[in-house]
């Protein structure tokens, strides 16, 4: 009877608290078998540079003093934000190819009876470029690729139907270098054009001499500081470029953990006045593990690093709450990358704490110092921030939307902007103001923290898995919202039907964070959770520990007299042995 009275407490414990959730989370790495890889473009003409001729080519001078300004500028729509211009959008406005008029490119009729035509374009002195297509409507048959032509290696596409985001409307993805070709193929030359070409977005040339020139001198190279792995989660964050309003800026950014054990979704946290338009986040690239290979190395050059295009803008708020800018990135981060935990506390007053960053767009960079909240920002609601004082290392344009960290990858803030302008004069008087997590939670929790109801309790990795969430009363196409009295936002979740394949995954975690007067550089003890699926005919033998995380409810075979300890917001739950 003992049992039996324990079993049902047991049940009712867990059915009521399949709706609660923990309001912190602790870093994740996404395994190999997590990531999809993105398409690879291949060129139908691979001998494009004697194919082109140079009556083929359109020349776009160097920029104008007037395309120029404001470029390597921090723009600052208040004195705080930082946000930095490198890249500028060059107007073109051609029509692509007809049966009646081919110009200005070159058609070339293939062995198979399809048709190749093929432009190259030319911006004078850009480190990189991205075409702008309008109007793209490519029928069946009908691609378009972009590539290098002085390295056949690179090339992006291919774009298909209405593009990458079905509008018609968009931006290829960067090439490296002054000029590029676009390559139109098709079963025959249209009747009427299938796209049209807006123009180019030009990236400023000369990021390495302004990167040397330009960036503050008294950042910490985070290579520097990652003996014996410390900050081994500083892969999770990432350098963005994107284009807005005819413009190319770089900020940075970090992915975010969600609580759901069979997903790993590509999560991004970023600044609202980085991105607050879905336009924007159309155009985003963000660049991976763009680090030094040692202590004050030579990093990469960015065309030899990974990185993920595009992004469904998912919810943003502006500076009246905590700046946030959220995202789901299209294609997935490489293997082996961290996706930061989380804390939606709003206690961290003293804390230590440090931020990792791409300043100006720059290799990473980390400072460290603490939450004082001893400066008043003008025109931020000191409630909705954290201020940071430093003690080593400081933040500056492009470092906007970057995490504030405590503990072992833990955010708590994403960065708004700081004061002064030159803050390694006296670093004891730079402050930064770091949009509070806890005020931007409330937005985003139906994301980052809902748990489908699960028939195994198998870990899947799959970053094109959706979730049926419809919102109510924004219509946003994943989540259903219900608004409390108290504002506070509810989401439901419901899976879908189709089951995950098994997969068993060690996913690494470290312990909550301590506050200490100095951070150390120790990496944490490493917790597992292993998840397997056992026959159908025995049964499951299961023991989860979920960090910070509600359970799914097991079967009732699965339930001992000892089986439940509740400890704040955490539950252990284990099975009978």
């Amino acid at each position: 009877m003992a049992y039996l009275r324990c079993f049902s407490l047991a049940l009712i414990l867990i059915w009521t608290l399949r709706g609660s959730t923990a309001q912190q989370a602790l870093p994740e790495m996404m395994p190999e078998e997590a990531y999809t890889a993105p398409p690879k473009a291949v060129p139908f003409s691979l001998a494009a540079r004697k194919a082109v001729p140079a009556a083929n080519q359109i020349e776009l001078p160097p920029l104008s003093e007037e395309e120029a300004e404001g470029i390597f500028e921090t723009e600052n729509p208040l004195q705080e934000a930082k946000r930095i211009k490198v890249g500028v959008d060059r107007d073109l406005y051609l029509s692509g190819p007809t049966a009646a008029d081919p110009s200005p490119g070159l058609v070339t009729q293939l062995s198979d009876g399809t048709v190749l035509w093929t432009l190259r374009i030319r911006s004078e002195g850009a480190l990189g470029t991205r075409l702008h297509i309008l109007d793209c409507s490519l029928g069946a048959g009908e691609s378009l690729v972009v590539y290098n032509p002085g390295n056949l290696g690179e090339a992006v596409g291919p774009f298909e139907g209405k593009g990458p985001d079905g509008s018609g409307d968009f931006y290829t993805p960067t090439v490296f270098s002054q000029e590029f070709v676009i390559e139109y193929h098709a079963p025959a030359l249209p009747g009427k054009p299938a796209f049209r070409i807006k123009g180019v977005n030009h990236l400023a040339r000369d990021l390495s001499e302004f990167f040397q020139n330009k960036v503050l001198p008294c950042h910490n190279d985070i290579s520097c500081f990652t003996g014996n792995n410390a900050y081994y989660y500083r892969n999770g964050i990432g350098r963005m470029y994107f284009i807005d309003g005819g413009s190319g800026y770089v900020c940075s950014g970090a992915l975010l953990v969600d609580v759901d054990p069979n997903t790993f979704i590509p999560y991004f946290l970023t600044a609202n006045h980085c991105i607050a338009t879905q336009a924007a986040a159309n155009t985003l690239e963000v660049y991976w593990r763009y680090d030094t290979p040692f202590c004050n190395g030579t990093p990469p050059e960015l065309s030899t690093l990974s990185r993920s295009i595009g992004a469904t803008l998912l919810s943003t708020r502006d500076l009246s709450v905590s700046d946030f800018c959220f995202l789901r990135l299209t294609q997935d981060p490489p293997s082996g990358t961290y996706f930061l935990g989380w804390n939606a506390a709003d206690n961290f007053i003293g804390t230590p704490i440090h931020g990792i960053h791409h300043p100006d767009g720059s290799f990473k960079r980390i400072s460290f110092g603490s939450v004082t909240q001893d400066y008043n920002f003008s025109n931020l609601n000191e409630s909705n921030y954290w201020v940071v004082s430093w003690t080593s290392g400081v933040t500056e344009g492009g470092s906007s939307g970057s995490p504030l960290i405590m503990g072992q990858g833990v955010l708590i803030g994403s960065l708004t902007g700081g004061v002064p302008d030159n803050p390694c004069a006296n670093i004891s008087t730079a402050r930064d103001a770091y949009g509070r997590f806890s005020k931007t939670y409330p937005f985003i929790q139906g994301w980052i923290n809902v748990i489908p109801p699960s028939p195994t309790p198998t870990r899947t990795f799959t970053s094109t898995a959706t979730e049926t969430r419809t919102p109510t009363p924004t219509q946003t196409p994943s989540f259903t919202r219900t608004p409390t009295a108290t504002a506070t936002t509810t989401f439901t979740a419901t899976p879908t039907a189709t089951p995950s394949p098994t997969r068993t995954a060690t996913p690494s975690a470290t312990p909550s964070p301590t506050r200490t007067a100095t951070e150390t550089q120790t990496p944490s003890p490493t917790r597992t959770a292993t998840f397997t699926q056992s026959p159908t005919t025995t049964k499951p033998r299961l023991q989860q520990i979920l960090r910070h995380r509600q359970p799914h409810s097991p079967p009732r075979s699965e339930i001992s007299s000892s089986c439940i300890r509740s400890t704040g917001k955490v539950f252990l739950i284990r099975s009978q042995i």
